[in-house]
């Protein structure tokens, strides 16, 4: 299973390859994490290179905010958890922003510290977009969230349903000229080839995505930036 599952990842990888861009390589863009328990099967691509995290650090928020509330042996109060929603099920930057203040550096360092997600570098001056993630701590993460262990306890994993099974950390940075939308239809496919892979029986329930509104947009610009201290 695994090596039919790096040989169809390094054949997706190799399609993205463009000739509008001769300079873009996929196979140094790309880094991916997978991991299946009730397989035992893990595969991997540069799973400790650094990316800029974007959207995905949402997820190490709300873990931190979780950690926070049950550290001080309480549930998540009402406006916490309209953040939360808003943040996770929107991808709202602005409750992204308010619970990155409201958990605060040192407590988002302690979830990191707790966790063991060592190769995460937060950022520390308020542009949480521009965090530094590596496939390696998502798949950590993922791997927190999902099962009972050291760091949260059911109660507050309770909150997220419980709606996982494998888990699929991909990453691409320095995409071509079409940036964003290139790098969602990377991710995108290399996501199909997983899951073909790991659950030939599945239907897609959810669509491609459309390109973004504006083209070019780079994801991690979608957070508008606090002025570095210093610069003004």
């Amino acid at each position: 299973m695994a090596h039919r599952l790096a040989r169809a990842l390094g054949a997706a990888m190799r399609s993205r390859f463009t000739s509008t861009d001769p300079a873009y390589d996929p196979f140094q863009s790309v880094s991916l994490s997978v991991s299946d328990d009730s397989l035992e099967l893990t595969c991997w691509y540069h799973s400790t290179r650094l990316n800029y995290s974007a959207s995905a650090v949402k997820a190490t928020i709300l873990a931190a905010l979780l950690l926070m509330a049950q550290d001080e042996r309480r549930g998540l109060g009402s406006w916490e958890k309209n953040e939360a929603w808003l943040m996770i099920t929107q991808s709202d930057n602005a409750a992204a922003t308010a619970l990155w203040d409201h958990v605060g550096l040192a407590r988002l360092q302690h979830f990191l510290d707790r966790a063991k997600m060592t190769q995460t570098e937060l950022n520390t001056w308020g542009a949480w977009g521009l965090t530094e993630i590596t496939p390696h701590d998502e798949t950590v993460l993922l791997r927190l969230l999902k099962s009972p262990g050291r760091v949260l306890t059911n109660r507050s994993r309770d909150f997220l349903h419980k709606k996982f099974g494998y888990t699929i950390v991909v990453l691409t940075r320095d995409n071509p000229a079409s940036g964003l939308s290139y790098g969602i239809a990377t991710i995108e496919k290399i996501a199909r080839v997983i899951n073909r892979a790991l659950v030939p029986s599945a239907i897609s329930s959810w669509p491609e995505s459309a390109p973004p509104a504006v083209a070019g947009l780079r994801p991690v610009l979608r957070q508008v930036l606090p002025a570095r201290p210093g610069r003004g």
